[in-house]
């Protein structure tokens, strides 16, 4: 089973790959944001009256599978998919949103963001409202570029409701930033800001219109991140297959051992778990939000679950070199633990996705009891 349910879907993801084994070991996130532009990528999934490609989901999946089979640490997951997702979706930041999809603009996104039910109060971030200003203090982790032009990021006010803020990046008195590095060769930035003025035009989106932002534009970004972690999943799987084709122990291949077989054929399945579950968020009723959410939760907990035990299987095979950055292993496994520190771990979704099944059985019960 995969995605590819028409000719565009087979083209891209052709593309994709072509792609990625020119530039995937020379990753520079300039270029490839470039690159990104020049093939018409950035907003894939974004309707054409917002200046996106009208794809829908199923072609960012697409994608992102193809990203994740290199561990390709680009800035297009939060760069383009959140990011632009989030402009997208708020009616004033339509310039901004027009300068991201030309490529002008590398927009971050603040990290915790990128977790289910963020909360203002832990952003790190607070605003003070002035007549002639906003007023901000705090630190955040942006993610996606070393030194983005604007990041999206989520304040507290001090009497007023959170919101929701697109946030120039510039130097000057009271603002620092600091590159970071993360272990599978992604980049974000540290910022730090000491009583900073911003305008009032800065404000996207409060109370909650802010918090269904958020909601989709996260949704969106969460199942490019399963299908990403599919394709890391792939990646692992195949590369552990070649190798006990390929290695020899006692005069014969690893491979021909039962009970290695048997653990391969186990890693099969929870591929094709993963892969079921990615494809079925993809395809989901685009009118029906509540099996939208249901079915994405389900696939990023299924593609954490299967990444799991897919790394830990072929480092196991592998020996010691399965860890090192020089094996696609190593690569892989670095690529799929970011991704769970960025979007979050199966017991934040689980009870998210619990809390999303009991919401469900409510109307049920009431209509049963009528």
């Amino acid at each position: 089973m995969d995605l590819l349910d028409s000719p565009e879907l087979t083209l891209l993801r052709d593309s994709g790959a072509r792609f990625v084994a020119e530039y995937a070991d020379r990753a520079d996130p300039e270029r490839l944001w470039a690159h990104f532009r020049d093939l018409g990528w950035l907003g894939l999934d974004l309707p054409e009256q917002q200046g996106g490609s009208g794809l829908g989901p199923a072609a960012a999946a697409v994608l992102m599978e193809v990203f994740g089979r290199a561990a390709l640490a680009s800035p297009y997951l939060t760069g383009s998919l959140f990011a632009a997702g989030i402009l997208a979706r708020c009616p004033s930041a339509g310039r901004a949103l027009e300068a991201l999809l030309h490529g002008r603009a590398r927009v971050a996104v603040q990290a915790n963001l990128a977790l289910p039910e963020c909360d203002a109060a832990a952003s790190g971030l607070a605003m003070a409202e002035g007549d002639a200003s906003l007023r901000l203090d705090g630190r955040a982790l942006l993610l996606g570029w070393a030194r983005p032009d604007a990041a999206i990021v989520l304040a507290q006010a001090v009497r007023n409701e959170p919101a929701l803020l697109l946030l120039p990046v510039i130097d000057g008195p009271g603002a620092a930033f600091e590159p970071v590095a993360f272990a599978d060769g992604g980049a974000g930035t540290r910022v730090e800001l000491n009583d900073v003025a911003v305008a009032h035009g800065a404000v996207l989106a409060r109370g909650a219109p802010r918090r269904a932002i958020l909601d989709s534009a996260r949704l969106a970004a969460l199942l490019g991140a399963a299908a990403d972690n599919l394709g890391a999943t792939q990646a692992l799987f195949d590369a552990t297959l070649a190798h006990v084709k390929l290695r020899r122990q006692f005069g014969r291949a690893i491979g021909s051992f039962q009970a290695l077989q048997f653990r391969l054929a186990d890693m099969w399945i929870k591929l094709d778990e993963a892969r079921s579950l990615v494809m079925a968020a993809a395809r989901a009723p685009t009118d029906d939000e509540a099996e939208a959410v249901r079915l994405t939760t389900a696939a990023w907990i299924q593609s954490l679950w299967s990444g799991h035990m897919m790394a830990e299987e072929a480092v196991q095979m592998h020996g010691a070199i399965g860890m090192t950055e020089q094996c696609a292993v190593g690569r892989a496994f670095k690529h799929l633990l970011v991704n769970e520190l960025i979007f979050g771990g199966e017991d934040v979704h689980l009870a998210a996705y619990d809390r999303l099944r009991q919401d469900r059985a409510q109307p049920r019960a009431r209509d049963a009891a009528a």
